[in-house]
């Protein structure tokens, strides 16, 4: 059985000329001291926009904290947020990354298991089941990594009526893959209305735009804990140096072009290995998600 390995979460193209190009003006320019702790006014205005305009939601430049990756953004997050013998409910299959983050925060974890034969669907039924007096935080993926499932927005509207039963519940999504996908709009949190100031988003350059190695995310957050994200990215990394935000910032700026005639919900080209999906006849498709295919040669069945 041939085996792809598709593990590591890695672009299969090269960072864009155009956001390569901006980072080395930026260099040539001289911008390599300190920048703002909040991050550049510029890049945040250009993540806000990008919210306008992709998903039509109002996203305040105020509210956007740009972070090394969104490992720092979830560690902030966690840091500031969770109690020991707090419970955070989150579905499984997960990106193993909130594991080993959640443990250094003492909490309880609650796996929702979910299954190929429902499509990797989390029901409203069985996350209000799962909710408890200590529930603190749900996190939910969308796209989810790495069963690839994306969630409608009929869907996250059904897990939020649940959720906003509960005032004091957090909600976390990571949306870092909300741009590669094949043929679907993904919808956002920032689209929906953020009835107790407890919604929070986290995302970044590094899968959209093949910017992994770059360490550019950044968090959304309700006034009072993005203070606090704040004031520690402050005392322990400070802002970034300016030649990130002028590359990501060009990423937003040359998506449409990058990716030919960019719209939302297009992405890039469905291509493993290599090789595009025509190249895989002779394998059969096991699971088929808006984010990612699964494969499996036939003999390799029995």
């Amino acid at each position: 059985m041939e085996k792809i390995t598709l593990a590591s979460g890695a672009a299969y193209f090269n960072t864009p000329a155009p956001i390569r190009q901006a980072a080395t003006m930026a260099l040539e320019g001289g911008q390599t001291s300190y920048g703002p702790t909040e991050g550049t006014a510029e890049l945040r205005q250009a993540v806000a926009d990008r919210y306008h305009r992709l998903n039509s939601a109002p996203v305040a430049p105020k509210r956007v904290l740009i972070t090394a990756g969104v490992k720092q953004a979830l560690y902030s997050i966690f840091l500031h947020l969770l109690q020991p013998g707090d419970e955070v409910i989150i579905q499984t299959p997960n990106w193993f990354g909130f594991h080993e983050l959640l443990l250094q925060a003492k909490v309880n974890l609650v796996y929702l298991t979910t299954t190929p034969q429902a499509e990797y669907t989390l029901t409203p039924v069985a996350l209000e089941a799962a909710i408890t007096s200590r529930t603190k935080l749900i996190i939910l993926s969308n796209p989810c990594n790495p069963t690839g499932r994306v969630y409608s927005t009929t869907e996250i509207s059904g897990l939020l009526a649940v959720i906003n039963q509960y005032p004091d519940i957090w909600v976390l999504s990571d949306e870092i893959y909300d741009l590669v996908t094949y043929g679907t709009q993904v919808p956002s949190l920032t689209e929906f209305p953020d009835v107790h100031q407890r919604y929070l988003i986290v995302n970044g350059f590094a899968k959209s735009f093949a910017m992994s190695g770059w360490r550019v995310g950044y968090l959304i957050a309700p006034p009072e804990l993005y203070q606090a994200c704040t004031k520690f990215q402050a005392t322990s990394i400070g802002g970034g140096e300016p030649i990130h935000p002028g590359g990501s910032r060009a990423g937003f700026a040359a998506s449409r072009n990058y990716f030919g005639t960019y719209e939302p919900g297009t992405g890039p080209k469905p291509d493993f290995d290599g090789r595009t999906i025509t190249d895989y006849w002779q394998y059969s498709v096991l699971y088929a998600a808006s984010g990612l295919l699964y494969f499996c040669r036939p003999e390799s069945l029995h």
